[in-house]
């Protein structure tokens, strides 16, 4: 929990936001203002709300995301909410009123006396201009005990430590669609590329494909627009599964990974936009299939501009910082459109990409809930599945042979097996054959007899 203490002087005010953990509360912030002109005049309880409002814009990430607890043993709450309010308050309390505030009576001195030191120790405007104007009468002299330094007594703060920055497009997936109907010079597959966190996207139309191409596609269309990546994430199909792909991965110290060879839909953030991407040429290409290579740019970019479930936010402005100019807003123009000023656009660009960082943080918090919510929908509908040792089990058919492979009147279970350990990770063998060979679990299910025999 957050907690904030105020205080205040006839010349200054001050407040301290600390947290709360087992009885136990900790420093994190501290502001304070001198006051000056008419600020001198205000009464007791106005320098009260002054100092919450003053705590409230210097400290404003910390209200938007959390509620605060303000512990006073004044009537600041009453003083706030009353239907009568006039003069500066009325403007104070609809700003503060945007926020989660809570008031309560100041229960300790922990961090009221920390406050009451801030506000103390705050020298009048007069005062300070005197210590600038003469700063050798006002010197200040600190005395130590040695551990202030790391090789004194070890209460001192480790060392500098280098902040560092994130970096951007880090995790990507490749995945390759078709055939599709001949196109234009022989072309019938697409290889798509997709960030997973802006959902950002970009594709190719090719004839063929190969370790080369898909290698030249990923250096052109991701490496040279986006940077370095760590992570590619791609099934295990040939063309990136292979000695040359694995060494330019490898050279570049990209994280090659793989998907279930029974399960390449486990690839989810590029199979979603593989369906995306097939969506559009089946609505529009009814008569001629062959122009779906035309229509491929038009797909894109209605996807770039769309908000995705996931973040709440278009990959164009995860990617950019601010939202493009669709076709709409010409037809119908908007408001950016109407009031465009080309001597204050680039100001108003230079804040959108000051929000950026805001902007992701919160899509990156909706991810995270969107993902628990997939999560928790997949969970619920999850099957439990007992084995014991010596139980008879089927074994997923598509596990060792690829679906395409088998044909669509097939079986979808092989066996039976039997499980001779119990574990995740079982050992299975084959009764005649006798066989051994180690499954997970999941690619298994108990073998249900048939009329009790």
């Amino acid at each position: 929990m957050l907690f904030l203490y105020l205080a205040i002087t006839d010349f200054a005010v001050s407040a301290v936001l600390v947290r709360e953990e087992d009885s136990k509360q900790f420093p994190i912030y501290y502001v304070s203002k001198v006051l000056q002109g008419a600020e001198l005049r205000y009464p007791t309880t106005e320098k009260l709300a002054f100092a919450l409002l003053i705590a409230e814009r210097k400290l404003c990430s910390y209200f938007q995301s959390r509620t605060i607890t303000v512990l006073t043993d004044k009537l600041l709450r009453r003083i706030l909410h009353k239907p009568d309010l006039s003069g500066r308050l009325v403007p104070w309390s609809v700003e503060l009123g945007e926020f989660d505030i809570q008031y309560k009576p100041c229960p300790s001195i922990k961090g009221q006396a920390l406050a009451d030191f801030i506000v103390e120790c705050t020298l009048p405007i007069d005062e300070v201009e005197s210590h600038v104007a003469q700063p050798e009468v006002f010197a200040w002299t600190l005395y130590v005990d040695g551990s202030s330094n790391t090789m004194g007594s070890g209460a001192a703060p480790n060392p500098l430590t280098m902040m560092k920055s994130p970096i951007p497009f880090a995790m990507w997936g490749m995945d390759i669609l078709g055939p599709f109907p001949l196109a234009s010079a022989q072309r019938k597959f697409v290889i798509v590329a997709i960030d997973y966190f802006t959902k950002w996207v970009e594709v190719e139309a090719l004839a063929t494909i190969t370790e080369k191409k898909c290698e030249d596609f990923f250096w052109r269309a991701v490496i040279c627009h986006f940077g370095i990546p760590r992570v590619l994430i791609t099934d295990n199909g040939k063309q990136f599964d292979n000695t040359t792909f694995r060494a330019f991965c490898a050279n570049l110290s990209i994280e090659h990974r793989f998907t279930s060879v029974a399960h390449p839909q486990t690839n989810g953030q590029t199979e979603v936009t593989n369906r995306t991407l097939l969506q559009g040429p089946k609505k529009k290409l009814d008569g001629a299939k062959g122009l779906w290579v035309e229509e491929l740019p038009k797909i894109l970019w209605a996807y770039h501009t769309t908000t995705r479930t996931a973040t709440g936010e278009t990959p164009f402005s995860l990617a950019f910082g601010t939202e493009a100019i669709i076709p709409l807003e010409i037809g119908l123009p908007s408001a950016r459109v109407i009031t465009y000023n080309p001597d204050t656009n680039d100001a108003g660009l230079r804040g959108n990409l000051d929000l950026l960082d805001e902007t992701r943080d919160q899509a990156t918090m909706r991810l995270a809930a969107y993902q628990h919510r997939v999560a928790k929908f997949f969970d619920e509908r999850v099957r439990s599945r007992a084995f014991c040792i010596g139980d008879l089990v089927l074994r997923r058919i598509d596990v060792s042979i690829p679906r395409d492979a088998i044909g669509k009147l097939s079986p979808n279970w092989e066996g039976p097996y039997r499980d001779v350990l119990l574990a995740s990770i079982i050992t299975i063998h084959q009764g005649s054959l006798g066989v051994m060979q180690t499954m997970v679990s999941i690619n298994l299910r108990p073998l249900e007899t048939l009329n009790g025999i």
